[in-house]
């Protein structure tokens, strides 16, 4: 609508990133202090319905130009980072202890699929009314999450994961130090650490597979929005399969399973992007793959976080995790470009594929060492049992 150019749009896109990293971690020190997080939540709601009804406002009263859109995209970054970040301890709060790996999945599944469904939503309606007018679509989603909040109980679980912080005579200087004991505590998981890993994988890719599907596969545009479709499907699979996985396989194993799913999907697309027939089936089963296996790998961590936290802290440790696992993908995204644009469209897949196959042969030999240990533990037990038992 504004005719704007390449820098404007990624300036908009900048600046909603940016304003959400810089607020959420001090959100998230406030939440953690927060009696009523419903309120909270419902209050912020409401918030974003009208920062996002901001836009048409504007436009109707004849005050809207790229700056004042570029103010609605703050206040909306503004209104997600502080939903963002209470969200995490309404988790807590509804998911009794043991079940949260589970609703964490849930949830990323349905953020897979909304993600999608609201992208290809969003291209219909532009193409039916003017661009500002979409923008009621999400100030109504906004209003239909409030008027949904579910009630919660007074009162929560705690989890394992303490951090210990004396107060002192500088209050800044204790909020600092907690700060930092918390993404300690956090970047500790062995689990998160890996989930960080494969999500710069995944990263890499993102600035190349729609030149890929353009360049080397071949594909029509539309097949490319259908085929990218798919990855709500994929979502939406490892959303219902993380908790069942979990269960039977614990955290690290799922997030095995996911990264070795992720590597399957990119497989397939360099072997058959660019056969003849194949070059749909082959995006699609990229796409599924990749959602699907990247969901059990982000959940299964983050859901082991949220069991492991103490409820006084969930919302600045889950958040610390959330920025660190945002931060390295958008360090990703750059590394993927700057490969691509130098050494070639290949390159990012190539990396993408290494760092999978490395995080795959780390879990397994780790796996393997874990095994025997307790072997060696349980033989010297037996060993020292008396005869008669």
């Amino acid at each position: 609508m504004f005719d704007a150019n390449a820098a404007q749009i990624g300036l908009i896109t900048a600046t909603s990133m940016a304003v959400s990293l810089l607020l959420r971690i001090p959100v998230a020190s406030l939440a953690d202090r927060a009696i009523d997080e419903r309120r909270v939540m419902i209050i912020w709601g409401l918030l974003a319905a009208a920062a996002s009804a901001l836009t048409p406002i504007l436009w109707l009263a004849g005050g809207l130009n790229f700056w004042s859109f570029l103010g609605c995209v703050m206040l909306a970054a503004a209104c997600t980072a502080v939903l963002s970040s209470v969200g995490f301890r309404v988790v807590n709060r509804l998911a009794p202890h043991g079940q949260r790996t589970r609703l964490v999945g849930q949830l990323n599944g349905a953020q897979s699929v909304g993600s999608i469904v609201g992208h290809s939503l969003g291209g219909l309606l532009i193409g039916v009314m003017p661009p500002p007018l979409a923008t009621l679509l999400d100030s109504g989603m906004s209003l239909l999450g409030v008027a949904t909040m579910p009630k919660m109980e007074p009162g929560a679980e705690h989890g394992a994961l303490a951090v210990a912080v004396v107060p002192g005579a500088n209050p800044a200087r204790d909020q600092a130090v907690t700060l930092i004991a918390v993404w300690r505590a956090a970047l500790n998981s062995a689990s998160l650490r890996l989930a960080i890993s494969v999500g710069i994988a995944g990263s890499v890719l993102e600035p190349v597979v729609v030149l890929y599907l353009l360049r080397v596969a071949g594909l029509d545009p539309a097949f490319i929005g259908l085929a990218l479709g798919t990855g709500a499907v994929g979502g939406a699979l490892g959303g219902l399969l993380v908790g069942r996985t979990v269960e039977r396989f614990d955290s690290r194993n799922t997030i095995l399973i996911g990264t070795a799913v992720m590597l399957a999907g990119t497989l397939v697309l360099l072997a058959f992007g660019g056969t003849s027939g194949l070059e749909f089936a082959s995006a699609a089963v990229f796409e599924l793959g990749t959602a699907c296996g990247g969901v059990l790998v982000v959940a299964s961590a983050m859901g082991e976080l949220q069991e492991r936290t103490d409820v006084d802290r969930i919302s600045r440790t889950m958040t610390a995790a959330a920025v660190a696992m945002e931060g390295t993908g958008i360090a990703g995204i750059g590394l993927g470009a700057l490969l691509a644009s130098v050494a070639g469209l290949f390159v990012p897949f190539y990396l993408a594929i290494a760092i999978y196959a490395l995080i795959l042969l780390y879990v397994l030999v780790a796996t393997v060492r874990n095994d025997r240990r307790q072997e060696g533990r349980l033989d010297g037990f037996l060993v020292h049992l008396p005869s008669d038992e």
